[in-house]
């Protein structure tokens, strides 16, 4: 063995001395740590202790067997993964059945033969390897995928602030030569006041996806939230939306959730829809559905679905596919394009998600998936 990786630690189990004394020597020249038990009752009091790497388990000993031993160790989280491999005598059939019924992952046949000992144990200590490198690497894709995602966000964030601070100069510019026309600084006032609630609003999205605080929960009505999520969207917005609700849940509806994070996923869906029509259409033109209902999720936990419909233009082909990536929008406003990927990872971090698809008719719908019950929440990313 390479002399900088640790040893290995294998647990002999077996209540004859002679078959302990073979497996510690054979296992020992092979450069790895041995423990022993003489029983199954002392094999669990072993891995307490000390937990091994791979388990040599005779099935036929006294207090207790190989099998009903196995059989704790798998129903132990703590102890289900330690790879068991059973010690039998090659005529029992029947004991290598039930021992693999057991939980263990092969077995070893009396009288020992010390190359097929070594090469079933190294081939589980391969598999461990394997796995723990396996894990390794999905640690390493899930931090960088989180790392990408705050450099998408962030560097959107920043194209965003940087055009409209580009807008702001140039009618602070105008205002100069606009000095002698009050009709002109209204209208350029009115637009400095908008590229600056702008910046307001995207500067507390950036303190929200940047947080690294586990997401906040507590039990709240879902007409509360709503009500709340229109009234937002149509402040910022300054508009006048007549949404229709359609809510099969009864008024006194309560679930776990962040307020903050979904008001604003909520704004966010309205909006866009709000905004699937064309740019000269009035808002008597604009129809917009809330459809609100409870049902199973994928692991059959309830979901609150909050599903908004619109009968606008689509989805545009050119976004159909980067719709939830940072600055991608049908829009040419300056300040636009984050919703959808602020919306998903509000969701996400409440382990929910939004998804979004055209209609079978005409427009799209947007569907905000929502845990009823959240047990913990995972840190933002």
């Amino acid at each position: 063995m390479d002399s900088a990786t640790p040893k290995p630690t294998i647990l002999v189990v077996d209540d004859q001395a002679v078959n302990l004394k073979i497996l510690s020597r054979i296992l020992e020249n092979k450069g790895m740590n041995v423990i022993t038990a003489s029983n199954g009752l002392e094999c669990l009091e072993v891995v307490k202790q000390t937990p091994p790497d791979v388990i040599l388990l005779d099935v036929m000993m006294p207090k207790m067997g190989g099998i009903e031993a196995c059989e704790r160790l798998k129903a132990d989280t703590e102890t289900s993964s330690i790879p068991v491999l059973f010690i039998t005598a090659k005529t029992a059939r029947e004991e290598k059945i039930k021992g693999l019924e057991a939980g263990a992952i092969d077995y070893i046949t009396k009288p020992i033969d010390p190359e097929e000992t070594i090469a079933r144990v190294k081939t589980q200590l391969d598999y461990q390897r394997i796995n723990r490198l396996n894990m390794e690497l999905q640690r390493q894709v899930e931090e960088g995928k989180r790392a990408a995602a705050v450099w998408a966000v962030t560097e959107g964030i920043s194209h965003n602030l940087n055009n409209i601070l580009g807008a702001v100069a140039c009618h602070l510019d105008m205002i100069k030569v606009a000095a002698d026309n009050p009709e002109m600084l209204d209208k350029l006032v009115d637009k400095i006041s908008a590229s600056v609630n702008r910046v307001i609003s995207i500067v507390r999205q950036l303190n929200t996806i940047a947080s690294t605080e586990p997401v906040v929960t507590e039990s709240r009505k879902l007409k509360d939230v709503i009500d709340r999520a229109i009234e937002r969207f149509e402040e910022e917005h300054e508009i006048e939306a007549n949404i229709d609700i359609e809510n099969a849940l009864p008024e006194d509806y309560s679930f776990e959730t962040n307020l903050e994070a979904v008001t604003s996923t909520l704004e966010k869906l309205l909006i866009n829809a709000w905004e699937a029509y064309p740019e000269d259409a009035q808002a008597t033109d604009r129809s917009v559905h809330l459809k609100v209902r409870e049902e199973a999720g994928p692991d059959g936990a309830p979901q609150v679905v909050m599903e908004i419909e619109d009968e606008g233009e689509g989805i545009k082909e050119e976004v159909a596919d980067t719709l939830f990536e940072p600055l991608v929008t049908g829009k040419i406003s300056v300040g636009r394009g984050m919703g959808l990927t602020l919306a998903r990872h509000h969701m996400q971090s409440l382990k929910g998600d939004v998804q979004v698809a055209e209609r079978d008719g005409k427009g799209v719908a947007a569907v905000l998936r929502h845990p009823v019950f959240i047990t913990s929440c995972p840190l933002k990313f």
